[in-house]
C-alpha cells in the first residue's frame, strides 16, 4: 500500500544542506520506501545529495511518497516536520 500528499516548503532556504540533512535524519526513522518528488523527478528521499538535486526552494510543493502498511502515518509525520521543525529551525 502507497500514500502520498503534497506540501509546501516554507523555511527560508528550501531543501538547501542543513534543512535537506534533517529531513533524511527524519525520513531514516522508518524503513518502508519514502520517496519526494518535485517538477516530474523522483528520488529517493533518504538520499540527501539526491535531494538537493532537485532544487527545492522556499514555495515550492513536493509530493511526500512512502509504501508499507503504515504509509499514510509514515507520510502525515514527515509533512508535520516540514510544516513544523523546518520552520521553526528557521534554516
Amino acid at each position: 500500500m502507497a500514500f502520498e500528499k503534497e506540501v509546501k516548503i516554507r523555511n527560508k532556504t528550501g531543501m538547501h544542506a542543513k534543512p535537506a540533512a534533517d529531513f533524511v535524519k527524519k525520513v531514516n526513522q522508518y524503513s518502508p520506501a519514502v520517496s519526494v518528488s518535485f517538477e516530474g523527478k523522483e528520488v529517493n528521499a533518504k538520499d540527501v545529495m539526491a535531494l538537493m538535486g532537485l532544487g527545492v526552494a522556499k514555495g515550492n510543493q513536493i509530493t511526500i511518497k512512502a509504501e508499507g502498511d503504515n504509509a499514510k502515518t509514515i507520510v502525515e509525520e514527515i509533512i508535520a516536520f516540514v510544516e513544523n521543525d523546518m520552520v521553526k529551525n528557521d534554516y
